[in-house]
């Protein structure tokens, strides 16, 4: 069992940094009135009273938990000195800081029915869905929600005084009308959602739409509306109603590298013709990373975009684009011929470096294929946005499965070479489930070493609410490759794509009902510790197993009840002692863990509060726990193989692992044929048996021989412990 000792925090006084007001939300600002810290996005929160990995080990804990009554999707922001919150029933209120009263709030309007539609992703209302932003001059707070009016949708964008919650004149707007850059598109709420953070540049919140559920008819959208309550543009990523390319990001903001800059991605849409340049973005915008620049009228117009090459195929195989928001990264991750890079990802599992200088078209690079400065598949999906550590030089990026966890990695760009590269240089345990969120990172200002990475850590399913949830912090330095996790705080019912919010020596997370804050707290009167008997971290779904709690004081004590928040995790009354220890001994009583009742992958927590004759402290006890079954099979890259151009009369090579993560040895058993261009370079792989633990690797050729143009297949490896889909796509020459 790993320790999660609950010790935790006087907040002290926090102050909410000005932030400039011309310039934008620089890099480094680590401002809480914005999602991720700072327009770049980079989710970097430095501060001199951040945390350091002893400091949480021995002193952080849980410092509230307030229900709201509603499912948070939105990042908690601050404002006005109060931690601002937003829910799905259209609920908005201040916070404070410390203790988590209510110091006011507000109900914005009649939220939509989520049933209304047959979306059952965010129910069973859909209110505020996205992050606020805070004007930096006024310190009022501009939100989106989403009502029901007169039978039909609405999004109204508010303007709130952050000491009432009171609309300013002239808010809230109703958006409406047609694009400024399509005419006869009509935008129309009942197909669309508001998802990405909000924007603001000079007096103008920008807020993207998609749809929900992928239902038709919706477009993307980017609404600009000023502070002053008129909508001064409306953009649509294609030319038609129902064009699709919408706007999502798995919640991160859009973001921005300057004045007058506006970076987005887009999901499933047409695209551009292949070997469009990025200089020459046109209407068709769908599956896309995209600049867009604000003219003098206030008017959005694209000015360049990137495409991948197999853009088409990657939304047919439900891999496509948009799932990650634009990162801009600082200039210490950049080159003297390259000083302006971004990076991305989506669902294929492909991270991509751009070059904010000329994103890289569509199929424009050689033979077709990107023409981007590097990308790399990370193994599994990517629903998240990377975060960034510059005092480290390094990006992070949550990686997940369906049907299977995956983990927080780390990268950094190699530029030793020709060109820079994404090498990954760490890795997690296989924790993160669908929903879990990307990483915000703390560091105290000019001490090294103290990087922390803090996410929510989803355990099971795919819809807003992700189930066994817990807020995990890592140590954001790997060691020999490794992210050492340092302490977790169960949520329980949790949200997903829920961005922490660090603000001073607290972190704020948004739940399944309102919010939780971790922080520092004062040394408990007493301390307790866990241990795993046996020492293994991780027990089989359906047994029971044991463990031990070891508790400790500074004088003699007695312990006078023990309460557990969770049955799984359970103790002997009658092990319980009442007779009092010596002074610095310690009492250990035994655990008793059953899992009977988890039926897949996760973990098994509890809270147990220890109450004794010297004071009372909680501590998480948090269990990892295996699929019940014996045999798992896992492969990367996944879910496709893309190999980008191939020259006429070459070939392209490769490498897919496939891994056994259960308890008996696995064999593959069949492999149905590759069809031309594609062919298994090293023969068979029937027969192949993977031990526990272990993988095999396997090398796929994409020749250049041929039609000319996009080619796909796709082939089912079979296996004693189930199947694998692996899709193949190449952008061939021809011969």
């Amino acid at each position: 069992m790993r320790r999660r000792l609950s010790t935790a925090l006087v907040i002290g006084s926090c102050l909410l940094l000005a932030a400039p007001v011309s310039a934008g939300i620089p890099i480094g600002s680590g401002w809480a009135g914005t999602n991720r810290g700072d327009d770049a996005r980079t989710a970097w929160y430095p501060s001199p009273v951040a945390a350091t990995p002893q400091s949480v080990a021995q002193n952080y804990g849980v410092l509230f938990r307030t229900d709201l009554g509603g499912m948070v999707l939105a990042q908690p922001i601050v404002a006005a000195g109060s931690v601002i919150v937003a829910t799905e029933t259209n609920v908005v209120a201040a916070l404070d800081p410390t203790s988590g009263t209510v110091r006011w709030s507000r109900n914005l309007g009649v939220p939509v029915d989520a049933s209304s539609d047959g979306c059952g992703d965010i129910s069973p209302s859909r209110g505020v869905t996205s992050t606020p932003v805070v004007d930096p001059a006024s310190g009022d707070v501009v939100l989106v929600d989403e009502e029901q009016r007169r039978g039909r949708t609405a999004f109204l964008v508010h303007r709130l005084d952050p000491t009432t919650g009171v609309d300013r004149q002239g808010f809230p707007v109703n958006v409406t009308g047609s694009a400024d850059n399509q005419p006869g598109v009509i935008f129309d709420g009942n197909a669309e959602m508001q998802r990405p953070g909000l924007l603001l540049l000079k007096g103008v919140v920008y807020v993207g739409f998609a749809s929900h559920c992928d239902q038709h008819p919706y477009n993307g959208w980017v609404a600009g509306i000023s502070l002053a309550g008129r909508i001064t543009t409306l953009f649509a990523t294609e030319p038609a109603r129902s064009g699709e390319g919408g706007i999502w990001q798995s919640g991160a903001g859009l973001s921005s590298d300057g004045p007058g800059q506006v970076l987005i991605t887009s999901g499933n849409g047409p695209g551009m013709a292949a070997g469009t340049p990025g200089k020459q973005p046109g209407h068709r915008l769908g599956n896309a990373a995209v600049r867009l620049e604000v003219t003098p009228t206030g008017h959005l117009v694209p000015t360049d975009f990137f495409q991948p090459y197999d853009q088409t195929y990657l939304s047919d195989v439900d891999a496509d684009f948009g799932s990650s928001g634009l990162t801009v990264l600082p200039s210490s991750f950049g080159t003297a011929t390259l000083p302006r890079l971004a990076v991305t990802g989506s669902k294929s599992g492909w991270l991509y470096l751009l070059d904010r200088s000329n994103l890289g078209g569509s199929g424009a690079g050689p033979h077709g294929g990107d023409a981007v400065v590097d990308r790399i598949n990370l193994g599994a999906k990517i629903w998240s946005t990377p975060s960034v550590s510059p005092d480290d030089g390094l990006l992070y990026v949550s990686t997940v499965g369906v049907g299977f966890q995956r983990q927080l990695l780390a990268l950094r760009v190699d530029d030793s070479g020709a060109a820079p590269r994404l090498v990954v240089v760490g890795s997690s345990s296989p924790l993160l489930g669908f929903g879990s969120s990307s990483p915000s990172i703390s560091a105290k200002t000019g001490v090294a070493g103290t990087s922390l990475a803090w996410l929510v850590r989803c355990g099971s399913g795919r819809t807003s609410a992700c189930g066994d949830a817990s807020l995990d912090v890592f140590n954001a330095a790997p060691t020999d490759g490794h992210l050492a996790e340092i302490a977790s705080w169960p949520i329980g019912g949790g949200a997903k794509f829920a961005q922490p919010l660090i603000w001073g020596k607290a972190v704020y997370v948004a739940t399944a009902v309102g919010i939780m804050a971790v922080g520092r707290r004062p040394a408990p009167p007493i301390t307790a510790t866990t241990t795993l008997v046996p020492s293994a971290p991780t027990l089989t779904a359906g047994t029971i197993g044991s463990g031990a709690l070891a508790i400790r004081a500074p004088g003699a004590f007695t312990v006078t009840e023990l309460s557990f928040s969770s049955p799984a995790i359970t103790i002997d009354p009658a092990a319980l002692s009442t007779a009092e220890t010596t002074p610095s001994t310690s009492m250990v009583l035994p655990l008793s863990i059953d899992t009977s009742g988890l039926a897949g992958q996760g973990e098994a927590t509890s809270e147990v509060t220890i109450t004794t004759s010297a004071g009372t402290t909680t501590l998480p006890l948090v269990v990892d726990v295996t699929p019940p079954g014996p045999l798992l099979l896992e492969a990367r890259p996944a879910p496709l193989l893309s190999f980008g151009g191939v020259a006429r009369n070459k070939s392209r090579q490769l490498t897919g692992t496939l891994t056994n993560s259960g308890q008996s040895d696995l064999t593959v058993t069949a492999v149905t044929p590759l069809q031309s261009p594609f062919s298994l370079s090293d023969g068979s792989l029937v027969g192949r048996t993977i031990a526990p633990g272990e993988s095999i690797t396997y090398q796929v050729l994409a020749s250049g021989v041929g039609k000319r143009g996009l080619r796909t297949a796709s082939a089912t490896i079979s296996t004693t412990g189930g199947t694998m889909t692996m899709h193949l796509v190449a952008m061939v020459a021809g011969s």
